[in-house]
């Protein structure tokens, strides 16, 4: 037997046709057709049964069609719905938009519809609700208030869904509405310099060539020293007062007194005054770039440095001059990055030369204690480090100084404690404000290209390429060691640190170390090579990369790039060595661990080699494993969890359908709500189980668990318990070895039980049971129920007919409603029963018990002279023979001695009718022949006395039966004899009356003769 199993869907398309017009409503319907082996059914004829249900998947058919349909070679089929030969219902009056709908799938491919199960419609067949507002434009879904179209062909100005007006009686022909030709619109048109009009035969053109170009009273104002200039006119000098400022040539000068500026009494050549407190400058130097060079603060002077000037441009600096002012040798520098003090270092220099001191001394001027001391070969401060000394007496201090002159902030300290250096952290230029160890030129004109420790007070960073040093900016609290390599101003963070070979640390307190490692967001760390971090992240280990915000990456290769991201482990190696993928969380919140995992679901959590977590928070453990789905979790090897809430674990486990479940080896959950466990289990349907070693289940709601149970397509609520059992129809079980209940709600539990399709509510249970028609029960060994609530017990039985009962060995109930007990006892007539051994009830209604009965009767219908009791007695099928027969119309035939204390017959004569004086008497007995004989089927009775029934039939036949069996066999009913034989004895009497009355005459003669003969003798 081919069963059917259709693999829904492949492809349920469900889309409207958006010509509004001509819409139809349909929509398309694609499923795979494959038989009980997974087998693609191909090119075949089939019908499609579809059904529309309102409401509930219970609820009532609103709509039903058939489609004829031809599978391709790749067993697809495909329809239209609504297109089919309809049986109920109108397609394109369902209203889609009210209460939910459910299409019900029935497929004929040869052997009746096979119900596929029923389905709730969602999202794309509602979009048939667009039908409701056809023909509608707009969104009111007022089909009186449309968006509309207007055309003009011609004179004729039209709207679309309306009327068309002619406009040829209210036009001249002419181009606007006051109908003068004369006085119509006109275009101006320029070409070249060349201004024309349209609609004039013959336009004069203007040529404006004298208006364009560079002709225009276009002028511009200027100013140059004292003298006002304007373009193509004349100029004007400003005035001055001649009396206090003297032009000598392009100079101006005063000479008269002190200026003042900001003050109306100066006491000095040039005295500038702040007018207002604040930060502005009072005087500043500005050069041609209007950058200020030099500027005088209410609190300090300034000096401002260019930082990008090369050569000794842009710094400060103090030099020695020679008697013939020539250029000398610098003694103080100050630039962008330094600030130097260059002291004599040639040997053969004596004493104190050549050196840089600062002294103590005494009132005698007298020189005393050196403090200071800077000489070619040392740099040396000498402290008192007496304890009794208070405050900063005993300790070295570079400070700045208030206009007051009083000391302020420390920028060198240096006591017998500590040495400490201040930078400020203002917004100075260049490498002013900072500290510096650099090698020298043997010229000492100045310094080499590098420096080797650097202290700087800039709050952005300079840029350095790949130099090796030390570096420590004091304004950002930031420190670089090793290969220093900084790209621009901003690849310093505040707070930050790079060791190693090229690391960046460019956020705010953050950390690269090692090999060109990048630390490039706030609060972030990069350690290893090539390591790159971004805000408030961690990356440790080769080309790891942690740039989500919060994230960590750990290892080599690992990526973290989603905020708060974690990945830790490998590059993934497959068995030949070659890298096939990093590790990398690349969803927030993920987590991916091991070699080569990959977390990219929002909270998704990848531990393992090789392993994805697509799905957000899904969790993929173990070689290979995937996690596709929202919430989904995958552990093993190549398990897939491919859907929302679903769990695949174990080896290639799948978890397709959602809320699926997957355990074991190579198992498949690709029903919604599934479960599948053990191993190779399928489960198709609609939360269906599949449990233990190639199981399938189809069905929705479904159960199968053993070894190669399976529940088909159409077995929902099924359960397939055992060993290749198979539960094919709605509701059915089947349990044991290969079991198979396909009717409806069918039972089949044991060894080889059937329930066929047609079988429905049937029950086989036990060894080789089968149960093939509704409501049937067959229970026991080889029994068969095959008839409408038809029941089978025991070893061999079989109940064919409605509502018959079979059970003992052998027995059969063939009639409708008839029981058979016992072993190989027949019950063939309806409503009747057998009992025994080798009995049969072929009457109707009848009763048989005993063995070998005489079977006789009709199975059919009633029939008043057929057995209604039999109680047999032969000795075998060949000889057989029944000890007692009742038959329906109250006749008794004893096969044997009947003893009874008392036996009546009814004799009431309200019992009877037709009463007549018997016609039998006498002269028929004296004609019966008595005899004795020998029963030849009981010789064991011995002699028997009796009549011969062929003989009293011609004499008495009233007192014959004619028997009911084939040979007619005749019978005496010896209890009518009795009235015939009273009737014989009182004919006797009169005879002996009349004869007593005779010889009671003769007597008296006899007595008058001897009387007479005594008198003559006399």
């Amino acid at each position: 037997m081919r069963k059917m199993r259709f693999i829904l869907w492949i492809t349920f398309s469900l889309f409207v046709n958006s010509i509004f017009s001509q819409t139809t409503g349909n929509f398309n319907y694609q499923a795979v057709v494959r038989d009980s082996e997974g087998n693609l059914i191909t090119n075949k004829s089939m019908t499609v049964q579809l059904s529309i249900i309102e409401s509930t998947a219970d609820g009532n058919e609103i709509y039903i069609e058939t489609h004829s349909v031809t599978s391709t070679n790749t067993g697809l089929i495909n329809l239209l719905v609504g297109n089919g030969i309809s049986s109920l219902g109108d397609f394109a009056s369902i209203n889609w938009g009210e209460n939910p709908k459910f299409i019900k799938i029935e497929i004929n491919a040869g052997s009746g519809l096979a119900d596929l199960g029923t389905f709730q419609l969602f999202s794309v067949p509602f979009a048939h609700y667009a039908i409701e507002v056809e023909n509608k434009d707009d969104a009111d879904a007022d089909p009186a208030n449309e968006i509309q179209d207007i055309s003009l062909l011609g004179t004729d100005l039209s709207i679309t869904s309306g009327s068309t007006l002619d406009l040829s009686v209210i036009q001249d022909g002419v181009d606007d509405a006051d109908n003068d030709p004369a006085n119509e619109i006109q275009d101006l048109n320029l070409a070249g310099n060349v201004l024309t009009i349209t609609n004039h035969p013959s336009p004069t053109p203007i040529n404006l060539s004298a208006y364009t170009g560079t002709n225009t009273d276009e002028q511009e104002l200027s100013i140059l020293g004292d003298t006002l200039y304007i373009s193509n006119g004349n100029e004007v000098v400003l005035p001055y007062d001649s009396s206090k400022w003297v032009i000598n040539g392009t100079t101006m000068y005063y000479n008269g007194g002190n200026v003042g500026i900001g003050s109306s009494t100066p006491v000095s050549n040039l005295e500038v005054k702040g007018t207002a407190i604040g930060g502005d400058a009072l005087f500043q130097v500005i050069n041609s770039n209007n950058d200020t060079v030099f500027a005088v603060y209410p609190d300090g002077v300034k000096i401002f440095i260019d930082s990008e000037a090369k050569g000794k441009v842009g710094g400060f600096a103090i030099s020695g001059r020679s008697p013939s002012k020539a250029g000398g040798v610098e003694i103080f520098r100050a630039t962008v990055d330094s600030t130097r003090i260059y002291v004599s270092d040639t040997v053969g220099a004596k004493g104190k030369v050549g050196g840089f001191a600062i002294s103590g001394r005494s009132p005698s001027k007298g020189v005393g204690n050196d403090y200071l001391l800077i000489t070619g070969d040392s740099t040396r401060i000498y402290i008192n480090d007496t304890l009794a000394t208070k405050g900063k007496v005993g300790g070295f201090a570079i400070s700045g100084r208030s206009p007051s002159k009083g000391p302020t902030n420390d920028y060198l300290q240096i006591n017998r404690d500590s040495t400490r250096i201040y930078i400020t952290e203002s917004a100075t230029k260049g490498k002013v404000g900072g500290f510096a160890i650099s090698g020298r030129s043997p010229s000492k004109a100045g310094y080499t290209e590098k420096d080797y420790f650097n202290i700087s007070a800039n709050t952005t960073a300079e840029k350095i390429n790949n130099e090796s040093r030390i570096m420590w900016y004091p304004e950002k609290s930031a420190f670089m060691g090793g290969e220093v390599h900084v790209g621009s101003a901003d690849s310093v963070g505040e707070n930050s640190a790079a060791l190693g070979y090229r690391n960046i640390a460019m956020g705010n307190w953050s950390q690269a170390f090692g090999f060109q490692s990048k630390a490039l967001g706030t609060y972030s760390t990069a350690i290893g090579n090539e390591a790159e971090a971004e805000e408030n992240s961690l990356a440790v280990g080769y080309q790891a990369k942690a740039t989500g915000i919060s994230s960590y990456a750990l290892g080599s290769g690992a990526l973290a790039t989603a905020d708060k991201s974690f990945a830790f482990g490998s590059v993934g190696i497959d068995s030949l060595g070659n890298v096939t993928g990093n590790t990398q969380a690349t969803g927030e919140y993920a987590y991916a661990f091991g070699l080569g995992s990959v977390a990219s679901g929002r909270g998704a959590f990848a531990i393992g080699a090789n392993d994805t977590a697509s799905g957000e928070f899904s969790t993929a453990i173990g070689y290979k494993t995937k996690s596709d789905g929202y919430f989904s979790t995958a552990m093993g090897g190549y398990a897939e969890a491919q859907n929302f809430y679903t769990v695949a674990i174990g080896y290639r486990n799948k978890a397709v359908g959602i809320g699926s479940v997957s355990l074991g080896f190579q198992n498949t959950a690709e029903g919604l709500y599934s479960f599948a466990s053990g191993f190779r289990t399928d489960a198709i349907g609609f939360k269906s189980i599949a449990f233990g070693s190639d199981c399938q289940s189809e069905g929705s709601y479904s159960i199968a668990i053993g070894d190669q149970a399976s529940t088909g397509l159409s077995g929902s609520w099924a359960l397939a318990l055992g060993r290749n059992c198979q539960s094919n129809s709605v509701g059915s079980v089947a349990i044991g070895y290969q079991s198979v209940a396909d009717g409806a709600y069918a039972v089949a539990l044991g060894y080889q039980d059937t329930v066929t399709s047609a079988a429905a509510y049937s029950v086989a249970i036990g060894y080789k049971n089968k149960a093939t028609s509704v409501y049937a029960l067959a229970m026991g060994s080889y029994t068969t129920a095959s008839q409408l609530y038809a029941s089978a017990f025991g070893n061999t039985t079989t109940a064919s007919g409605q509502n018959s009962f079979a059970a003992g060995y052998l027995s059969q109930a063939s009639g409708n409603a008839a029981t058979a007990f016992g072993t190989s006892n027949i019950a063939s007539g309806n409503n009747s029963m057998a009992l025994g051994y080798d009995t049969e009830a072929q009457a109707y209604g009848s009763l048989v018990i005993g063995r070998y009965n005489v079977i006789a009767g009709t199975a059919a219908s009633w029939q008043g002279t057929e057995p209604l009791f039999v109680a047999g007695n032969g000795t075998s099928a060949g000889a057989p023979n029944n000890a007692l027969t009742l038959y329906k119309n109250g006749d008794l035939n004893v096969d044997g001695v009947v003893t009874a204390t008392n036996v009546t017959a009814p004799s009431d004569k309200r019992l009877k009718t037709d009463i007549e004086d018997l016609s039998y008497g006498l002269n028929e007995i004296l004609k019966l022949r008595p005899v004795s004989y020998v029963l030849k089927k009981k010789p064991e009775l011995g002699v028997k006395l009796g009549l011969i029934a062929q003989e009293v039939q011609p004499l008495i036949n009233e007192v014959i039966n004619v028997g009911n069996d084939s040979e007619k066999t005749l019978g005496i009913y010896y209890s009518d004899l009795v009235p015939v034989l009273i009737k014989g004895i009182q004919e006797q009497q009169q005879i002996i009356e009349a004869q007593n009355r005779k010889n009671e005459e003769l007597e008296l003669q006899l007595k008058l003769i001897m009387e007479r003969l005594e008198k003559l003798e006399k």
